[in-house]
């Protein structure tokens, strides 16, 4: 039984599409798929709490929820297994100094120059050995088939001059800019397209350009909105937010510390953010073997499990329809919930009685049996003690939470799943 509890003034009242993009320029400083528009936490966050109440995103993906926190004067919490989603969180609250950062861009930019020059590398044949002796065959491998020998030795001196890059903020900083011209839906400097939509394939006849003076322009964009966002907190009160490593099914989080929760957690079986960020992840030092193990402990992937029974009666009703024609796909969406579960728990635990959670979810079409994933998540919350207070459909605008669809789309397979999503508010009584 789903308990229903009043509405907080009328909170789903509001019209939530929010068609056009309204927010800080910092929002757009890197590629992220499914990333959602900065109005919608902007728009909760006003309505559910008070400035210096602690707000969590347990799955913060592009950091989102803990930019618009804050300059809502809020405090915030921010929790991700992805190493880019990390980083890229990071340097979108540090506010560090753009003349630093552009500074420190221009020098790695010449030196690299003068390397490449020096080496021969500009007119003659490349050494790729040369440039790659710090990474592993498997990387290797990976560049040698993703990108160009000319770029793959750019960015390498690119990386080794980030490296060096003392100040924290400002390495992070480029090494966020550097990623941002690998992790593009089609103009970066791999071989590759549609990577921020996770869905990268390879274009060989591809017109690359230099990833050097790519680099420089990115970290001149990157600098020069962090020097805008500085600007705007002058005078406010803010808090910076707390971003760690985590996974949102074991919360590094107090019980009872939290106010409001605001997450996009993932689709089932739809988005596979390390397919897409290992291309950037391998320049900046992590290894092959260690984010394919990483990518295994990713929600929503289709990795099979060992049941189909899930505490929500409206899953369960379509996972029996699916393993008539196929079993694997049912199993690894009925894990999805299951793992979906722990996650729910956990927020309620980590949240203050009175306190909201806002989730935003779409449903999932497999092999033609729609999964009505916001329903389910709502009877998954109610067996965890969350009471409903309300739910409310909001379309897509493809062009902003850059899923993987086209706009020619028949609305099959994957794109079936990803035209309209759902936000629904959870409340701890």
């Amino acid at each position: 039984m789903i308990a229903v509890i009043q509405r907080q003034q009328g909170i789903l009242d509001h019209d939530i599409c929010f068609k056009e993009f309204e927010g800080s320029q910092i929002h757009r400083i890197h590629g992220f798929a499914a990333k959602f528009p900065p109005q919608l936490p902007r728009y909760f966050i006003q309505a559910l709490t008070k400035p210096g109440d602690t707000i969590l995103d347990p799955m913060m993906g592009s950091g989102t929820v803990l930019v618009e926190a804050m300059l809502c004067e809020r405090k915030s919490i921010g929790i991700d297994i992805d190493p880019l989603a990390i980083l890229l969180s990071k340097v979108k609250t540090s506010l560090c100094d753009g003349c630093t950062i552009i500074r420190s861009a221009k020098q790695i930019a010449s030196r690299a120059s003068v390397a490449l020059m020096e080496k021969g590398s500009i007119s003659g044949k490349i050494d790729l050995d040369e440039y790659l002796t710090k990474y592993d065959m498997n990387t290797r491998k990976f560049f040698s088939y993703w990108f160009p020998p000319n770029v793959i030795a750019e960015l390498s001196l690119l990386v080794d001059g980030i490296n060096q890059s003392k100040e924290e903020c400002v390495r992070d900083a480029l090494k966020v800019a550097l990623s941002s011209i690998i992790v593009t839906k089609s103009a970066g400097v791999s071989l590759a397209r549609d990577i921020t939509h996770s869905r990268p394939h390879k274009v060989p006849n591809k017109n690359v350009k230099p990833a050097i003076s790519q680099f420089e322009k990115a970290a001149q964009k990157i600098a020069r909105i962090l020097e805008e966002e500085r600007k705007k907190t002058e005078g406010l009160f803010y808090f910076s937010p707390l971003i760690l490593e985590g996974d949102a099914r074991a919360l590094p989080v107090k019980n009872g510390s939290i106010r409001l929760i605001i997450t996009s957690p993932p689709y089932a079986a739809a988005i596979d953010y390390m397919r897409a960020h290992k291309f950037s992840l391998l320049w900046l030092g992590y290894r092959m073997q260690y984010l394919s193990w990483l990518r295994s402990r990713y929600i929503g992937l289709e990795s099979r499990g060992s049941t189909l029974e899930t505490e929500s009666e409206t899953a369960n009703n379509a996972l029996e329809r699916l393993a008539i024609c196929d079993l694997a796909k049912a199993q690894a969406i009925a894990k999805y919930f299951n793992e979906m579960r722990l996650v729910i728990r956990e927020m309620y635990s980590v949240l203050q009685t009175g306190g909201y959670a806002v989730l935003v979810v779409g449903p999932s079409t497999a092999r033609g049996v729609k999964v009505l994933t916001h329903k389910a998540l709502v009877e998954i919350g109610a067996e965890e003690g969350f009471s409903l207070v309300g739910i409310k459909e909001r379309k897509i605008d493809r062009d902003w939470r850059q899923l993987p669809l086209s706009n020619n789309s028949n609305k099959e397979g994957i794109e079936a799943r990803i035209h309209e999503e759902y936000v629904m508010v959870l409340g701890k009584r």
